[in-house]
C-alpha cells in the first residue's frame, strides 16, 4: 500500500539522519518501486523517494548514482509539480546539493535559483532565505565570493525582517563572515 512505501521513506529517511546510509538507502529502494505500483511514476510521493534516495547516495559517496537520480527528478519534478505544490522548492534545493557535492556548481546555482523564485512567488520568506543560504555557500565553492557576500546579505536582510529568533537568522549571520 501507499502507506507502507511512505513510512519506508520516512524510516529511512531517520536512519539517515542517524548517518545509516546503507540501511536507509535498502529501505528506499524497497520503497520506490511499491510507491510506483501504487501512484505510478507521475506522483508527487514517488518523486520524493526518489529525490530522498538521490540525497541518501549523495550522503554515502555514491555520487554517480545521486547525480543520476537528480537528473531524472529533475526532469520529472519539471513536468509533474505545478507552481501551486509546496514540495516544488524542496525538490529543486535536494537537486541542487547533490549538483553541488558533485562539484557541478553552476547546476546547483541553476535549481537554488528556480527554488528561491518560486519561494518568491508564494511569498514563502523562510524558503527565500534558505536558498539564498544554498546559493551563498555554492557562490563561494565557485569562487565567486563577492557575489556569495551579497547573496548573503540579502540572506540576512530577509531573517531580520521576519524575527531574529529563528537558528536561520544565525546561520544567515555566519555566512556573511565570508
Amino acid at each position: 500500500t501507499l502507506s507502507y512505501g511512505k513510512l519506508l521513506n520516512n524510516m529511512a529517511m531517520f536512519l539517515s539522519h542517524q548517518q545509516n546510509y546503507l540501511e536507509a538507502s535498502q529501505l528506499l529502494e524497497k520503497a520506490m518501486p511499491i510507491i510506483e505500483k501504487v501512484v505510478g511514476k507521475n506522483h508527487p510521493d514517488y518523486l520524493r523517494c526518489m529525490s530522498d534516495l538521490s540525497a541518501v547516495y549523495k550522503a554515502n559517496g555514491d555520487l554517480a548514482r545521486a547525480d543520476e537520480l537528480a537528473n531524472e527528478s529533475n526532469k520529472m519534478s519539471t513536468l509533474l509539480l505545478s507552481s501551486d505544490n509546496e514540495k516544488f522548492a524542496r525538490s529543486l534545493s535536494r537537486q541542487a546539493a547533490v549538483f553541488a557535492s558533485n562539484g557541478n556548481y553552476l547546476r546547483a546555482i541553476e535549481h537554488e535559483q528556480k527554488a528561491y523564485n518560486f519561494s518568491k512567488e508564494q511569498d514563502d520568506k523562510v524558503s527565500m532565505a534558505q536558498s539564498l543560504g544554498h546559493l551563498v555557500t555554492y557562490f563561494a565553492n565557485d569562487g565567486r565570493l563577492s557575489t556569495a557576500f551579497e547573496t548573503a546579505k540579502s540572506s540576512l536582510a530577509i531573517f531580520s525582517e521576519i524575527g531574529k529568533k529563528t537558528t536561520h537568522y544565525a546561520q544567515a549571520l555566519n555566512n556573511t563572515s565570508i
